[in-house]
C-alpha cells in the first residue's frame, strides 16, 4: 500500500482521512489498495489512512493475526461496541478543531 501518494492525494482534495471497509471480500477496490487480495477474511475489517501519519487498521480479534506486518497501527475489536468506539475514536483524531471531518469512502456494487 503506497501510504505517502494516498496522503498527497488526500491533501491535495483536502480531505482528512480515507476509510476503508470490507468483508467477506465484498469490497474488491479495498483490498487492492490496501494489499490484502489473495488474504481469506471473513470479518468486518477497516483501515483508515489519515492525512498525516500511520494507517489505522480496526479488524476483529479473531482475525488480527492476518494483519501481522500491514503499515500502521492495528486495533482489535471483540465487541459491536469496541468497533463502534474504534471508529469513533479514529475519526476524532482525524477532525479538525472547527468542523467536522472530510472521509473518503468508496463504494462496491458487490
Amino acid at each position: 500500500m503506497d501510504v505517502e501518494r494516498i496522503q498527497e492525494a488526500l491533501r491535495a482534495l483536502d480531505i482528512e482521512a480515507w476509510l476503508l471497509y470490507d468483508c467477506r471480500g465484498t469490497n474488491p477496490v479495498a483490498r487492492r489498495v490496501t494489499g490484502l487480495e489473495g488474504k481469506a477474511l471473513t470479518r468486518r475489517w477497516f483501515c483508515g489512512i489519515p492525512q498525516q501519519g500511520e494507517p489505522v487498521w480496526i479488524v476483529s480479534r479473531v482475525e488480527a493475526h492476518l494483519f501481522a506486518g500491514v503499515p500502521g497501527q492495528v486495533r482489535p475489536y471483540a465487541s459491536w461496541r469496541e468497533l463502534q468506539n474504534c471508529l469513533s475514536e479514529f475519526l476524532q483524531s482525524v477532525a479538525p478543531p472547527d468542523r467536522l471531518p472530510r472521509i473518503a469512502m468508496e463504494y462496491s456494487p458487490m
